[in-house]
């Protein structure tokens, strides 16, 4: 099968390629998008046939064709021609629209890369490109101070979470003698909790750090929340494709981090904390592009969440669904806005106690089905999730829970779980199966997150004009104040010249000089 890894090798190399030749040749956009889609498919076609035939579909030592990379390679390559797509329009006539899709072709190469990369200095490299590139994109319009500031934020971030990572990987090659990532994972196969060395354990801890820093969770958020102000195509690509990297990180040395309980536990504390107050705040916020941005810090603790409890596959199918609908919801963000006025416009109304017991007893008999089926068991806080989000559905989709429209909403949250369930059997076939070392104190502590959640929602939806609604929405409209904090200290450690606003209101000199008229 020497000529299948071949041939599986020169696509997988093709794809970075045909968006390199994008950024030097930005005019044939199209030409270059369908090369790059048709060669990551073609890739995951010959993967999956050597897989179901047992063949040998080895490629390059330092290429990987593993499925989760196949996975993020198609994903990158989709999400990446519906954007560059969407730019065509968007930035029409803009005076450096050259220069926009150079950066933008430039970080799809390095992104697609990083996923296909089995050696860890070239995952590396790769990962500063990523960032790099996208410094390019957000500072597109360099006259906004806002612009400007999260840009100089994330830049100086990243650097952290790079200097983590090459911590991280140098201590693996000292640990292994190689910087093969698979040969690295190999040793983790039959490892026991007791048995990593404090270089492992050290190597651990700086992935989730480097994880976390990459997700934006907090206190280092408010460079994610301030890039709105870049074009609504970057915007989209940093939500649905670059800020996913970091479960990408840790989904790929999953067999290490779950047998690492003190990086588990930093994941743990730091991204449930985030995913519990970015929930929150995003109530408090009315710019739909500001909402999104804080439903994505969330959204990345949640998942982050998954992989540490040891749900490799639900961080997995939560990855690809987060891209897409993000992907969606950024380039729809017009009609967002519109979506929004007509649901402020519709009369409402409080739910009563009645109406969440009905809704909540429907929840758990529709969750209870897949549950047993799928012989769930521990751990069960992404459970709980789920029938609160099923029930929060029923209450706001059924007003009166008359027979039909009641019908209706239940055959909806019957076919979403449905649909949740084989999506998760599937992403399993995807994910190398981990032994969770994941403890009930740990699911403990996710479940009661998630009631504080639902809790903390329902008192910002419908009881805010009570004192403690109002304190509550005082808090999170502020958002603890976590941003200023940390603005006030990256500009101690590295001060930075912003640009001055331009004031397009003021008034001609020969006009203000003007007599006034009588």
């Amino acid at each position: 099968m020497a000529f299948t890894s071949l041939v599986l090798s020169f696509l997988l190399c093709s794809v970075p390629l045909a968006y390199v030749a994008g950024s030097l040749w930005p005019q044939r956009l199209a030409r270059w998008q369908f090369g790059a889609a048709l060669a990551a498919l073609v890739a995951a076609l010959l993967a999956v046939i050597g897989h179901l035939s047992v063949a040998d579909a080895a490629v390059a030592p330092w290429l990987s064709s593993a499925p989760v990379s196949l996975v993020l390679l198609l994903l990158i390559t989709v999400i990446g021609a519906v954007i560059s797509r969407f730019s065509v329009h968007y930035l029409a006539g803009e005076p450096h629209e050259r220069d926009y899709y150079q950066s933008l072709f430039a970080t799809l190469a390095a992104a697609s890369l990083a996923v296909i990369s089995n050696h860890m200095l070239l995952l590396l490299a790769a990962w500063v490109a990523i960032s790099l590139c996208l410094h390019r994109l957000l500072m597109f319009y360099p006259n906004r101070p806002r612009a400007a500031l999260a840009a100089h934020k994330k830049f100086l971030l990243a650097r952290v979470a790079e200097l983590s990572l090459l911590a991280a990987v140098v201590l693996l090659y000292i640990e292994h003698g190689t910087w093969l990532i698979d040969e690295v994972l190999v040793a983790y196969s039959q490892a026991g909790l007791d048995e990593l060395s404090h270089y492992e354990e050290s190597a651990a801890l700086l992935l989730a750090l480097t994880a976390l820093i990459k997700c934006a969770q907090l206190p280092v958020h408010g460079w994610l929340i301030q890039v709105v102000e870049s074009p609504t195509p970057v915007s989209a690509l940093l939500h649905a494709g670059i800020i996913n990297l970091g479960g990408y990180l840790l989904i790929l040395f999953a067999p290490l981090l779950s047998q690492a309980l003190i990086a588990q536990w930093l994941i743990l504390v730091v991204s449930g904390l985030t995913t519990l107050l970015a929930g929150l705040i995003m109530l408090t916020r009315v710019s739909v592009k500001v909402r999104l941005a804080w439903s994505t810090t969330a959204q990345m603790g949640l998942m982050l969440v998954e992989c540490a409890l040891g749900l490799y596959e639900l961080a997995l199918l939560h990855l690809v669904a987060h891209s897409c609908y993000k992907a969606y919801a950024f380039l729809n963000a017009g009609a967002a806005v519109e979506h929004y006025l007509y649901r402020q416009m519709a009369p409402s109304q409080t739910p009563g106690l009645g109406r969440w017991a009905v809704a909540l007893s429907i929840a758990l008999a529709l969750v209870a089905i897949p549950f047993v089926l799928l012989a769930g068991h521990g751990p069960y806080s992404p459970w709980l999730l789920l029938t609160g989000m099923v029930a929060l559905l029923l209450v706001q989709r059924s007003r009166d829970f008359a027979v039909p429209q009641l019908l209706s909403v239940v055959v909806l949250g019957a076919v979403l779980i449905t649909t949740y369930s084989l999506q998760k059997s599937g992403a399993s076939w995807l994910v190398a199966e981990v032994a969770v070392s994941a403890n009930p104190i740990a699911d403990l502590w996710f479940g009661l997150l998630v009631v504080l959640l639902f809790g903390g929602a329902w008192l910002l939806t419908y009881a805010n004009d009570t004192v403690m609604g109002k304190r509550l929405w005082n808090a999170m409209f502020s958002g603890l104040y976590l941003d200023e904090w940390s603005t006030r200290v990256t500009l101690a450690i590295w001060p930075t010249h912003l640009p001055s606003p331009l004031n397009v209101k003021q008034l001609p000199q020969p006009f203000l000089s003007q007599e006034p008229l009588v």
